[in-house]
């Protein structure tokens, strides 16, 4: 939902003043693209240092700065600046923008500190957005030398270091890169992102006529994204996963010459995919767990021979064909389907994790809603910005009635300017608005706001008929409390996309049956650790709502997703994290099918992984941690009728000392 305003400065023309990147492909615009990229992030550079210098001088030996950064025995440590810089997207008109080299930052000191010394990268907030994905290109040099064969160098990348935990919220979208001729060594995207990030509307490909190039699409370390309308043309590996989380669906490879997939670790979904390769379609090695869905595969070449090849992974399919191969799939040595093949389900193990019978099925099988997108039609009238209705991204200046007064213009589109806006109370949608863009701004609330426990910052209380749509937003610090983000009291359907909460919750209802739809959305409560604030579930969808979601990340409450009162609740890549809270709360008669991700942090306490009470769960995923003790020690915590039963940890296969895989639990209320 771009929406350029010459109030502000959010939208960086990458073709305008001081930059100058030519648009038509007939000047080198790499060094105009790297200024950029590095104009943005050097001001965490600055904030992390004026942090550490504010810890320094404060006269407290042991305290705690905001709710990430502290001074334990006079030493300070900084996660991240307590006020974080201004949104800033890099964009890309119409055109071809030519490059010989990596474009990404250049800061080897890009990081933030831990006991006073280098800690984690913080390459976040980087967002790339191009006007038209099929005209907006950036171009590699045909025949460049430093991405020939054996490099393995990235045309843009979002890390040049090891990774990171505290880099969210990056994007790429709306944008075509190119690696040109002869370019074999070449890695079209390297990306890295933790907790929220997105890449939608991309096509990566090689114009080698041999279709020359190492990697199309490349997922580095942790990065855990939602990843929508990707397209790879080309490559040695259309495809390689490497860490993290990763969320695939409209994924559409082709012209792969070894591997269209390849997963040597982390979490892979696929959801709505067309892999076509002269090599295997997809490869899982040990390490990965791997999740399709709705996908087919077809060989481009006589010597290709299998479609889905198992090397010691955890892999699970559902609907998908093969056509071609003459092993569809293979599982270690083993032969599972011979020749053209529909496979309905397939899971690796051969097995179910259950806890009481289900009558022969092994999944719930929920029907799967696509995520419709709010195209802003350019029509100006329709707009109303916060700001020239008397609101203020300061900080400071209480920002409620303004706000509210943008609210009930009339105007169907609300966008939101730079900065934080300070709120005292809830701000009501009315049914006039059809869309609202944060334009990743910030908010911040009153202490005694934060105290309302059944409130939101924004509450949706008119019955609607057309969906209210909500995008890009990162709310930092200065939201908080048993206050959530929205409080939804209306027949309305709702689509929330690109929404980072750090401190607070974001979501809850108190009227059902509507459809819920999010991708790419975070909720962490601070520090609280399931206690106080934390007690507040991140999520709770109640009231017979269904719910899709792709790419979410709730952590550090009690319950970090609560599902009850007969919802049906699907999840398509995720991480949730304790310390002392479950992954998943299903009760009440609902339905959830659960794909994709690492249920992580836990507190070796009993509290269960998933908690299923009287409800139908499917899941495919693993646990994960970062210490000792982090392990739950319960997978599954199952009560049908009054009769309760626990699968232990020490019975699911192992992932490492202490975390352990979740491959197809399956409990069914009948």
């Amino acid at each position: 939902m771009l929406y350029i305003s010459e109030k502000n400065h959010i939208v960086v023309d990458i073709t305008k003043a001081p930059y100058f990147a030519d648009p038509t492909g007939k000047t080198d615009s790499t060094d105009a693209i790297c200024r950029a990229i590095d104009d943005i992030l050097e001001r965490d550079i600055i904030a992390v240092q004026e942090i550490r210098q504010k810890l320094l001088d404060d006269p407290r030996d042991n305290f705690r700065l905001g709710f990430e950064n502290r001074k334990m025995g006079g030493v300070p440590t900084v996660i991240f600046p307590e006020d974080p810089p201004a949104a800033r997207i890099i964009y890309f008109p119409k055109g071809t923008y030519l490059v010989s080299d990596t474009l990404t930052y250049s800061f080897e000191n890009l990081k933030n500190l831990l006991s006073d010394r280098p800690g984690s990268d913080l390459n976040r907030f980087m967002h790339f957005l191009g006007e038209d994905m099929e005209t907006t290109v950036i171009k590699l040099q045909d025949n460049c030398h430093a991405f020939r064969y054996g490099e393995e160098k990235p045309v843009v990348a979002f890390t040049r270091q090891n990774g990171s935990n505290v880099n969210m919220m990056n994007s790429f979208e709306n944008l075509t890169i190119d690696i040109g001729i002869g370019n074999s060594g070449a890695i079209g995207l390297r990306w890295d992102n933790s907790n929220t990030g997105k890449v939608q509307n991309v096509t990566i490909r090689s114009s080698d006529p041999d279709h020359r190039g190492f990697v199309g699409f490349d997922v580095f370390r942790r990065a855990q994204a939602y990843m929508d309308n990707v397209h790879i043309d080309g490559f040695e590996y259309g495809l390689r996963i490497q860490g993290g989380t990763s969320a695939f669906e409209h994924l559409t490879i082709q012209n792969a010459l070894k591997q269209g997939v390849h997963a040597d670790s982390g979490n892979l979904g696929i959801c709505y995919g067309d892999i076509r390769s002269f090599g295997t379609g997809l490869y899982a090695c040990r390490g990965s767990m791997v999740s399709v869905l709705h996908t087919s595969f077809t060989r481009q070449a006589d010597y290709a021979d299998t479609a889905v090849r198992n090397y010691a992974a955890y892999v699970y399919l559902r609907d998908v064909k093969s056509t071609g191969y003459p092993s569809p799939v293979v599982n270690g040595y083993e032969e599972v389907y011979h020749g053209d093949a529909t496979i309905k389900e397939y899971n690796s193990v051969d097995r179910t994790y259950q806890l009481f019978p289900t009558g022969g099925k092994t999944c719930v099988d929920l029907p799967i809603e696509q995520q419709p997108q709010y195209v802003w039609n350019g029509d100006r009238s329709i707009v109303a910005e916060v700001n020239d209705y008397g609101a203020k991204g300061d900080g400071v200046t209480d920002a409620t009635a303004a706000i509210q007064k943008a609210m009930n213009s009339g105007k169907e589109y609300i966008v939101f300017g730079e900065g934080r806006y300070l709120c005292s109370g809830e701000i009501t949608i009315p049914a006039s608005v059809k869309a609202i863009n944060f334009m990743y701004c910030d908010f911040a609330v009153t202490h005694e706001f934060a105290q309302e426990k059944e409130k939101g910052l924004f509450a949706i209380e008119e019955d609607a008929s057309e969906p209210l749509f909500i995008d890009d937003g990162f709310v930092f610090e200065k939201f908080y409390g048993y206050l959530r983000f929205i409080r939804h009291s209306a027949k309305r359907d709702l689509v929330v996309s690109d929404l980072h909460v750090q401190t607070g919750a974001v979501y809850f209802n108190t009227v059902g049956g509507q459809k819920i739809l999010m991708d790419n959305v975070a909720s962490t409560m601070g520090v609280f650790g399931g206690k106080g604030y934390g007690s507040v579930p991140c999520f709770y969808f109640s009231k017979g709502q269904k719910v899709w979601i792709r790419q979410f990340n709730p952590e550090r409450s009690s319950d970090n997703v609560l599902v009850e009162d007969g919802c049906d609740f699907w999840i398509f890549g995720f991480k949730t994290e304790g310390p002392d809270g479950k992954g998943f709360n299903i009760r009440g008669e609902s339905r959830a099918e659960i794909f994709c991700g690492n249920a992580t942090i836990a507190t070796d306490d009993g509290t269960p992984c998933i908690e299923n009470e009287n409800s139908s769960v499917f899941a495919y995923i693993r646990t994960d941690g970062c210490g000792p003790n982090h392990q739950f020690t319960v997978a599954v915590k199952e009560t049908q009728g009054e009769c309760e039963r626990l699968l232990h940890a020490d019975k699911m296969p192992l992932a490492s000392v202490e975390y352990y895989y979740i491959p197809g639990y399956i409990g069914i209320h009948e």
